[in-house]
């Protein structure tokens, strides 16, 4: 295990989490989610509305912040600063995120 992985680890240990992006990477990531981690309370979303596997999408844009919550991003050919934006208003650390920028 990395330090990387032992970081990751640490921080799915701790319960709620919401998920950031409804599409089909968020479809994907919630058929993955492993049993032994509680699944997302909501996923937040700017076009979807409709329950993912049958949890509340909310709208991404006004969402304040549930305190406690961690939020994950399920989501692809978004541009890094649109990701710094999304976690700087939900002000979230984005110490254990890579992003890669082309």
């Amino acid at each position: 295990m990395t330090p990387t992985d032992g970081r990751l680890t640490e921080a799915l240990s701790h319960a709620p989490f919401a998920l950031i992006g409804a599409g089909q990477p968020g479809e994907m990531t919630l058929a993955l989610w492993p049993p032994e981690i509680e699944r997302p309370a909501f996923v937040l979303d700017s076009v979807r509305r409709d329950p993912i596997a049958g949890i509340e999408v909310r709208p991404l844009q006004g969402h304040e912040p549930v305190p406690g919550t961690t939020y994950l991003l399920s989501a692809f050919k978004m541009p890094a600063d649109e990701v710094r934006g999304i976690f700087a208003a939900l002000g979230q650390s984005l110490s254990l995120i890579h992003i890669s920028e082309p």
